[in-house]
């Protein structure tokens, strides 16, 4: 019984079914100390998420941001919120 040919994903539908969640932004800004540069969290994300194009990680991370998940803080850091109140 021949086996099953295996094929290469495909990049194009990898990238549509991908969604890069608030809790994905979180744990690339925590695994870099807590703050990070924009650019910095990008190429974390491109790392955990080969296939996502830079169009979707920035709206990960503009989601993240107007969610009130992450903060940007005046010297252009993002960092997680704080929850006190």
């Amino acid at each position: 019984m021949p086996t099953p040919l295996r094929y290469a994903p495909d990049p194009a539908a990898l990238a549509r079914e991908l969604e890069i969640r608030d809790a994905d932004v979180l744990d690339v800004i925590d695994a870099r100390g807590g703050t990070a540069y924009p650019v910095s969290v990008d190429i974390g994300l491109a790392n955990r998420f080969p296939f996502a194009g830079a169009g979707q990680r920035q709206r990960a991370v503009n989601r993240a941001l107007s969610s009130g998940s992450i903060v940007r803080t005046a010297t252009g850091l993002l960092g997680r919120a704080s929850r006190h109140v």
